[in-house]
């Protein structure tokens, strides 16, 4: 597989991973995760010349999808303490 085609289908998955994450489709967001981390182990064919202004760009929005769903989870997480705290807080009143 060549290097473009390989951060092609990484950002592919960004890309599926960043939806799941807004639809709040946890068990997707995982398993894609899984999908996205074992083609991350692969190592890409070299670079040619002429595909490393694409290959950069494509790495640049892999890294904007993690960060756009790394703020949509970590909202999230923010949401789910709270609710687990007032919860908690409720079972122990009387």
């Amino acid at each position: 597989m060549s290097a473009e085609s390989h951060y092609r289908n990484i950002l592919d998955l960004s890309q599926r991973m960043l939806v799941a994450g807004k639809k709040q489709e946890w068990d997707d967001l995982i398993q894609l995760e899984r999908q996205r981390a074992a083609l991350q182990t692969g190592t890409p064919g070299p670079v040619p010349p002429n595909a490393a202004n694409t290959v950069v760009e494509l790495i640049h929005q892999i890294q904007q999808c993690d960060v756009e769903l790394k703020e949509k989870v970590g909202t999230w997480m923010k949401h789910a303490r709270i609710l687990l705290r007032m919860d908690s807080d409720a079972e122990r009143q009387p």
